[in-house]
């Protein structure tokens, strides 16, 4: 994107930025602090999307690709800390995704193909040690265990 040819517009509560290629809208909290920022290619979310909470904590970040998610995106607690994290392929989840509670510990990680859950997943116990593991297949849950038994 070419920052020399962005013109901002508004567009009743949302900034519309315009480029050769791409259009960024920013929606905005009522104290102005930024609360959406999403690059669209005509009607479809394209480029960089971010969410921030009232206090400019991020809130989500990743990539769309002509309306799929692609790519690595990261979703926090209002905290700041991690809450989940993963990438997507089509707009599949695809790989090792990872979610947290919200004082950090492991909620889960485990692989995702195709956008469902797919062999063995890990889960956190309240302290987020692994405290038992979880296999699914295909998305449907075949059995758990719990570790240390």
């Amino acid at each position: 994107m070419d920052l020399r040819r962005i013109v901002p517009l508004l567009l009743g509560g949302a900034a519309l930025v315009s480029c050769e290629h791409a259009e960024v809208v920013e929606m905005r909290y009522p104290s102005d602090a930024l609360y959406k920022q999403h690059a669209f290619a005509g009607r479809a979310l394209h480029g960089a999307a971010r969410v921030q909470y009232p206090d400019g904590v991020v809130e989500s970040e990743g990539q769309w690709d002509h309306g799929v998610r692609v790519g690595q995106w990261t979703w926090r607690h209002a905290n700041g800390a991690l809450l989940m994290q993963g990438a997507f392929e089509r707009g599949l989840r695809q790989g090792v995704w990872t979610r947290w509670r919200e004082d950090g510990a492991l909620l889960e990680r485990g692989p995702w193909v195709d956008g469902g859950r797919h062999g063995r997943f890990e889960l956190g116990g309240s302290a987020g040690a692994v405290v038992a593991d979880a296999w699914w297949e295909k998305g449907s849950l075949v059995r758990v265990e719990e570790r240390g038994r």
